[in-house]
């Protein structure tokens, strides 16, 4: 995906104060920080922790968002499904919408949520319990965008991709950096195949953050590992506070067209995100 929006910071303890845990029956107590999503259906996200950005990007001077896609984004399409699920909605308007995108009416619907200026990290095991969307055309992401953003600039400040799918490439799953002198399609990225669609149950994706070095897992499994050591004459922009981003994205250049197989609306569900120290590093910082 392609990015912006930064952010100063100040570090605060952060004591999990947690909801409980559908998975195990009791409330986890080792996490820095956690979304459940345990709250009644119809609830949006947060808004202490998320906010929705609005629209197809052209009010940034990014029509498509960078990448060509098809959605409108709106703050309606991501609620919990009161069993411990958000569920970002995609939604196919009608010819009749009065909705206008980039292209002319706006064919999609859907939300992306960021926590910038609210919540950041830095270093640590990132996990997300997520199942991707039905169709080709869908492009779901879990990723991270340097805090610095707004003043360094996308890509200086960096963007970690740490889980996305494609609807068209149905058991795949990518994980990504882009930086400096490796960005857009030329971002450093690794894959790994499930053995059935990522659309037919929940996986857990995760990125294991220390120092110098990053580690991208799937069901526990580690496929691509990064480390500034081995960057060989590239900057490394991964030692400093990132924040959230969770989106599901229409079309694009990278999501490709929509398909037969894409009904509406396309649902992408998360279970649970969580945080927690690794090899004793990690922290959570709350946004001025």
């Amino acid at each position: 995906m392609k990015r912006f929006l930064g952010v100063a910071v100040l570090i605060i303890a952060v004591t999990a104060a947690m909801t409980l845990s559908r998975a195990t029956g009791s409330a986890p107590t080792h996490y820095l920080w956690t979304q459940e999503f345990n709250t009644p259906q119809g609830t949006r996200p947060d808004p202490k922790v998320w906010s929705f950005e609005i629209g197809d990007g052209s009010d940034r001077q990014l029509p498509g968002w960078g990448n060509n896609e098809l959605e409108y984004y709106t703050d309606t399409n991501a609620t919990t499904d009161g069993a411990g699920h958000l569920l970002i909605r995609a939604i196919k308007q009608p010819s009749s919408t009065t909705l206008q995108c980039y292209y002319g009416p706006c064919q999609y619907t859907s939300s992306r949520l960021t926590t910038k200026g609210r919540i950041n990290f830095q270093y640590g095991k990132i996990e997300v319990r997520m199942k991707m969307p039905v169709g080709a055309g869908t492009w779901p992401a879990f990723w991270a965008l340097g805090s610095n953003i707004d003043t360094a600039t996308w890509p200086y400040s960096g963007e970690i991709d740490i889980a996305e799918s494609l609807g068209r490439t149905p058991l795949t799953v990518y994980g990504t950096i882009h930086g400096p002198e490796y960005n857009g399609a030329g971002g450093l990225v690794q894959t790994v195949d499930a053995s059935a669609p990522l659309s037919s149950a929940f996986h857990t994706y995760g990125l294991e953050w220390t120092p110098g070095a990053l580690r991208w897992t799937f069901d526990g499994r580690v496929y691509h590992k990064e480390s500034k050591a081995r960057f060989f004459g590239r900057t490394w922009v991964f030692d400093h506070p990132f924040f959230l981003m969770l989106n599901l994205a229409v079309g694009g250049g990278f999501g490709g067209a929509p398909g037969p197989d894409l009904q509406s609306p396309a649902v992408f569900s998360i279970d649970w995100i969580r945080i927690s120290k690794l090899n004793g590093k990690g922290s959570v910082f709350k946004s001025k």
